[in-house]
């Protein structure tokens, strides 16, 4: 099975099961999207930007053509950014969430992939 089927099929069975911490968005483009959500408090000092007590912290995979698009809110008062991701990050995202929050994670496993060589080839 190819890694994107077998992703496909992750993703379809998280949004299925009703214990996990993911959810089904229905897709208004792509095959699939699910997402995560956390619930913060609202620190005190972005209380004029966000007037709730609480705000969500999201995580969304979307399957599009074979490929994976994170999108990741980390506040509303900062917004949403999308990006391709290689499909072995997204598995390893599905099985930890937090990692597609944490560009520091990603950064180690990507160097760690190319067997420790920076972009210009290095060994570090």
């Amino acid at each position: 099975m190819k890694l994107r089927d077998k992703i496909k099929q992750r993703m379809a069975e998280l949004a299925e099961d009703e214990t996990s911490p993911w959810e089904p968005v229905p897709a208004r483009f792509g095959e699939a999207t699910i997402r995560r959500t956390w619930t913060h408090d609202t620190p005190d000092y972005h209380q004029r930007d966000w007037p709730e007590p609480t705000y969500h912290v999201h995580v969304f995979l979307t399957m599009v053509a074979g490929k994976i698009i994170m999108g990741t809110a980390p506040a509303p008062w900062v917004g949403r950014s999308d990006s391709e991701i290689p499909l072995w990050l997204a598995e390893a995202i599905l099985e930890d969430a937090e990692l597609g929050l944490d560009s520091q994670r990603q950064m180690d496993m990507r160097h760690a992939r190319r067997g420790g060589r920076s972009g210009d080839g290095v060994r570090r």
